[in-house]
């Protein structure tokens, strides 16, 4: 039986990542690349808290002969991979546990999440495991007390945030020794290593806690509302594929499937109270967490809760009895009739700083032309760097200047906003878009501009 899963895991998991290819596709990508290949917080290397057990999964595996972006993917398809299992064990029954695995599995953001280089899939799939040995020992059952205790400062080390899920395995064994102790040995490992490379790392985390969070009573109590809403769409619409107002018709299906599964899921548990409460004490918190302090429109920190909604609907399923294989295979269908359409759209339109390096790369000599970034689109110069493209920072102040120094220089000059100072000497050389159903928030498009001196400009109209 362990062979036969063993091989499922390896079949799926390969399937996968045969799958998954391309550039890193986004900021906090190309920061945790910087830090397998050098690891520094105080510069970025990757973004504080520095992700000190993804990094170092990493580097092991860029150890074994992966380049860093390749290894940081496996890592998300393998937590993936994970993940689809875990909640299927979390349902506890075939039919119900398949269509829980397909309900958070073929979601559009745990689908396009689980292949970039990101750590929240990873972190995801070692809190779900804290969550299926928390199940397991509510209920009674052999639940290895000290292993959910590494995977618990595994995932802190993993991404920080995810700590708000440990609830329902803090409640089973937190005050335990043993618990306690194997606990307490893994965070001092990694925050003890954090602390010896740079003992103002605490230092630096509490100043970008202090900016990240910004006017907390603003936030929350004037803006709790829009948040809440913002955070609605974003999961209905992204963690879930299902119908909002403005979204294609041809979710309705599946969002049915999913409501009905979800309705029948929760009677369930009306019944099975150590259940309620475990996806409860995970839920809550972390819904809190991110009406409180995070962006509510970023699709990825919808996952834990599409996990939850995933594990309730396959509860419903498995409610059906002998149709619940029926059940099953239309939540599948339904949901893959989502998600195929957007796989294919988003071959057509990557992610915008992948397709501006794509260009620019495929329209410029590197050895005489320029890429001027200006501060509305800072991060795309790391992008261009990491590409090996000619690319430098501009203000707006001094971006004419800049460029007509670099024109008479014989090349040609690009620029990611035209200068205020005068507009009518730049071009639009290209115009980037990125869907709506394939990006939670802006931007949605992206211009690149070409500098034309002024003799360019005379002889143009003149024609």
């Amino acid at each position: 039986m362990w062979v036969g899963r063993g091989l499922l895991v390896a079949a799926i998991f390969a399937v996968r990542m045969a799958a998954t290819s391309g550039p890193v596709e986004t900021l906090d990508g190309v920061h945790f690349v910087r830090g397998v290949l050098r690891y520094s917080v105080a510069e970025q290397r990757p973004h504080w808290p520095g992700y000190p057990v993804y990094i170092a999964a990493g580097k092991l595996l860029g150890a074994a002969g992966l380049p860093p972006a390749v290894a940081l993917r496996v890592l998300s398809v393998a937590g993936w991979t994970a993940c689809v299992f875990l909640i299927a064990a979390i349902v506890g029954t075939r039919a119900g546990g398949v269509a829980a695995a397909a309900a958070w599995g073929l979601a559009p953001a745990a689908w396009f999440t689980g292949q970039m280089v990101l750590s929240d899939v990873p972190a995801l799939a070692l809190a779900l495991g804290t969550l299926w040995l928390a199940t397991r020992a509510a209920a009674g059952e052999p639940a290895r007390p000290v292993m959910g205790a590494w995977l618990a400062g595994l995932t802190i080390g993993v991404r920080l945030p995810y700590a708000a899920l440990l609830l329902p395995w803090a409640r089973a064994h937190l005050f335990r020794r043993r618990p306690l102790l194997a606990l307490g040995v893994c965070l001092s490992l990694w925050l003890g290593g954090q602390l010896a490379r740079d003992p103002a790392y605490l230092a630096q985390g509490a100043a970008r806690v202090y900016a990240h969070l910004g006017n907390w009573n603003h936030r929350v109590l004037m803006q709790l509302g829009a948040r809440g809403l913002a955070f609605g769409e974003t999961f209905i619409v992204h963690g879930l594929g299902a119908w909002w107002p403005g979204v294609p018709l041809e979710r309705v299906p599946a969002t049915l499937g999913l409501f009905a599964a979800f309705a029948g899921g929760v009677f369930v548990l009306r019944r099975d109270r150590v259940l309620a409460l475990a996806l409860a004490l995970w839920t809550l918190p972390y819904l809190l967490l991110v009406l409180t302090a995070n962006d509510p429109r970023v699709a990825r920190y919808a996952l834990p809760l599409t996990a939850s909604a995933a594990i309730v609907a396959g509860l419903g399923v498995a409610r059906l009895g002998r149709y619940a294989w029926v059940g099953t295979a239309a939540l599948v269908l339904a949901q893959g009739a989502v998600l195929v359409p957007l796989e294919r759209q988003a071959r057509r339109q990557p992610p915008l700083p992948v397709q501006v390096v794509a260009y620019v790369a495929a329209h410029i000599d590197p050895r005489r032309d320029i890429v001027l970034v200006t501060e509305d689109a800072a991060s795309l110069r790391l992008f261009l760097e990491e590409a090996g493209l000619p690319v430098a920072a501009a203000s707006q102040e001094g971006l004419l200047a800049r460029a007509e120094e670099l024109s008479r220089a014989g090349g040609v000059v690009y620029s990611t906003a035209p200068s205020v100072h005068a507009p009518e000497r730049w071009v639009v050389e290209a115009r980037f878009r990125r869907d709506r159903l394939l990006e939670s928030r802006a931007p949605w498009d992206a211009w690149l501009f070409r500098y034309a001196p002024p003799a360019a400009v005379s002889a143009t109209s003149r024609r």
